[in-house]
């Protein structure tokens, strides 16, 4: 909160504070559950603004996350040549991202833009969550592994022991 001092020596807080409790105080009538689309974050007018260019842009993310993801996928899985623990670590990865452009990023994108809130039900409700955290973890993990595997193939070389 800012707090500004005026020439004589009075305070004068944050206006948002003060909106945001002018808004409060108006909604009294309206009971607890109650909220206004609109004031899910302070940059929703932004958003809603810039709409036109979003929606392409992450129509577009998802299309090429997931075809590339896919054909990576796919290439792992079709030569066995390919078959090593660094290409399964980056396999890992790719179903991760899948995961999350096919069933996250879809929904989060019509949540933001829809003006009247969540329009899946209540079990996709709790179970995007759920997706969103386990891909994030999946990835994270993965990046390690990969991290990992790099760190002994070029720090240790081929003929590491595991375990001395």
């Amino acid at each position: 909160m800012d707090i500004l001092m005026d020439e004589d020596f009075s305070f004068t807080g944050n206006t948002s504070l003060e909106t945001g409790l002018e808004r409060l105080e108006g909604r009294k009538g309206q009971g607890l559950n109650h909220s206004d689309p609109l004031d899910m974050f302070i940059g929703m007018e932004l958003l809603l603004r810039f709409k036109p260019l979003f929606l392409p842009l992450y129509c577009l993310i998802v299309v090429v996350a997931g075809v590339g993801n896919s054909f990576l996928l796919a290439c792992i899985l079709a030569d066995k040549k390919l078959h090593n623990a660094t290409n399964f670590f980056i396999g890992n990865l790719a179903a991760g991202d899948l995961l999350m452009c096919l069933s996250c990023v879809p929904l989060t994108v019509s949540y933001a833009f829809d003006s009247h809130g969540w329009a899946f039900g209540r079990p996709l409700c709790h179970l995007v969550p759920l997706l969103q955290c386990a891909t994030v973890f999946a990835s994270v993990l993965s990046l390690t592994a990969i991290a990992v595997d790099r760190y002994i193939v070029v720090g240790k070389g081929l003929n590491i022991i595991f375990f001395d």
